[in-house]
């Protein structure tokens, strides 16, 4: 599910490291929220900041944008990932593409 119809309406982001693209992300308007999607980093290059990083910048051009709140669809393994950067679970598991995930959501306004 790399490609859907929201690629065409949603701003993309890719991480540059010595050169090669490394991760990616995406950020799609949705009414007055912000959905944060498709945040990857590739395994080689996961637990050295890269993702934080990433997030974090997508967070800061969010504030830039002037949405009120951030959503995001976080896979169950890695929830604590976005805690700690501020994102409260919302809801509870459910299936997205075969994989266990759970809502979280950040206030920015």
């Amino acid at each position: 599910m790399e490609l859907d119809e929201f690629e065409n309406i949603s701003e993309h982001f890719i991480v540059i490291h010595d050169k090669k693209i490394i991760g990616c992300g995406r950020i799609r308007a949705i009414d007055k929220y912000a959905k944060l999607e498709r945040i990857a980093i590739l395994k080689e290059y996961r637990c050295k900041g890269f993702g934080t990083k990433l997030t974090k910048y997508l967070i800061d051009y969010c504030k830039q944008k002037n949405f009120n709140q951030i959503r995001l669809h976080s896979q169950i393994y890695v929830v604590d990932f976005y805690k700690k950067l501020g994102f409260i679970v919302i809801g509870e598991p459910f299936d997205e593409a075969g994989i266990k995930h759970l809502e979280m959501q950040m206030s920015i306004a």
